[in-house]
């Protein structure tokens, strides 16, 4: 798609060179300004760059941070009854802590890391596109229901296993059939729930698809004032945030995601400024470090835009050399496994803990440097496989399905490719 179809009907109509005598004087700025507030073209990156490789690993990378913010569950040794809270642990005791202590203090950030990537990625696939009703849902529901309702039925089974045989549920305590619905549909976190349920980390994928649901409706003209709409968005999604209403997750969501779409739009219309990009992202990620010294971190979007956003600006900047993006694409497998990772890590460690609860000792181990490798390195493994043998095949059907129901708009509605 050409620039052209990104900008707006009628511009440049009826304007002559007086009209822009003054800022004539100075051109740089003129220029600068125009291209915020233009549309890009999408051959400068679709053409370049089919794959963000590099974006993949580094979403695969957030997805092992989880593992490790996570770990911590296993130092939960007794099963919880209907509405009790978990217990409060000693993080000072879980393996490596003085190495691995932002992650495991912070690691729950990689989920607003998760929304800006999205974020970007979505920009990448849709900017300027109107795609039809039917493929753009295919493409959801295939990439999330089939796994969602795979890993909800073993993590209800374990679930059930540990409160047949030890009275109890292991850390999440509310797993009822009122939950167990609202999480098979994927809308555990939508404000219809009485607390945390099932497989717990699903609840930033049920708010993330509320932000697809509008990213739908945006999509062909999101960048077509240039950077306004995604700035207005992500201010939008903040301003819920700070004012601390019921859905402030909502809010939290869709900044993190339109603050991906802003990045992406950055990358592309400025990336052959490449010192000046490195240069900015050097100094916010040294001011992140300053705060951290200062210890003035803050949770959600206070902070870690100062990391996130030079980060996958950096790693998009990368995607663009040729050895850089094959170098990811050989270690493509880590982002492929990304979902699985974040799906299946929380039903596997409910099933350890049950049971050691049943044999009722062995929780020590979880204090080893060893058993945290082989924790990670055991899901890396299992989702690798989970991808392979659930997610494509489950994919691969639900799109074949989506094919044969006719769009919304009509039978000549734009296909997408």
């Amino acid at each position: 798609m050409s620039e052209s179809a990104y900008s707006a009907p009628g511009a440049g109509v009826g304007l002559s060179r007086s009209d822009f005598e003054p800022t004539l004087r100075f051109p740089a700025i003129r220029a600068f300004f125009k291209a915020l507030s233009s549309p890009p073209s999408r051959a400068n990156a679709a053409d370049c760059v089919p794959h963000f490789y590099g974006i993949d690993f580094l979403r695969g990378v957030a997805a092992t941070v989880v593992l490790v913010w996570h770990y911590q569950h296993f130092f939960y040794t007794r099963p919880l009854a209907p509405g009790q809270a978990p217990p409060e642990i000693d993080r000072h005791i879980e393996p490596l802590y003085s190495l691995l202590h932002p992650l495991y203090n912070h690691g729950y950030w990689a989920v607003q890391l998760f929304w800006i990537i999205s974020g970007f990625v979505f920009a990448h696939v849709y900017a300027g596109r109107a795609p039809a009703a039917t493929d753009y849902a295919a493409s959801r529901v295939a990439r999330l229901f089939p796994l969602n309702a795979v890993t909800l039925v073993a993590i209800t089974v374990f679930q059930a296993a540990s409160w047949r045989l030890l009275h109890g549920f292991q850390v999440v305590p509310t797993n009822d059939a009122y939950h167990f619905f609202l999480s098979l549909f994927l809308i555990p976190h939508w404000g219809f729930q009485d607390a945390i349920s099932f497989n717990a980390p699903v609840w930033s994928v049920s708010v993330e698809i509320g932000i697809y649901i509008l990213f739908y409706f945006v999509a062909r003209h999101v960048f077509s004032l240039g950077l306004i709409v995604p700035v207005v968005l992500a201010g939008f999604g903040y301003t819920i945030v700070q004012k601390g209403t019921p859905m402030w997750y909502f809010g939290m969501c869709l900044h993190f995601f339109f603050v991906g779409c802003a990045v992406y739009f950055v990358l592309i219309k400025f990336r052959q400024y490449r010192a000046a990009l490195l240069s900015i992202c050097i100094a916010s990620i040294s001011y992140f470090a300053y705060l951290v010294a200062k210890r003035q971190i803050e949770p959600f979007t206070n902070t870690e835009g100062y990391l996130f956003v030079p980060m996958v600006l950096m790693v998009g900047m990368l995607d663009f050399r040729p050895k850089f993006a094959e170098a990811m694409r050989r270690v493509r497998w880590l982002g492929d496994a990304t979902y699985s990772i974040y799906m299946w890590h929380f039903p596997i460690q409910v099933l350890i803990l049950t049971v050691l609860g049943v044999i009722g000792r062995g929780y020590g181990i979880f204090q080893s440097p060893l058993t945290l490798v082989a924790w990670i390195a055991g899901m890396l493994v299992l989702s690798h496989y989970s991808f392979i043998y659930i997610e494509k095949p489950a994919q691969r059907w639900v799109r074949t399905f989506f094919r044969t129901v006719p769009d919304w708009r009509g039978a000549d509605a734009p296909r997408a490719t």
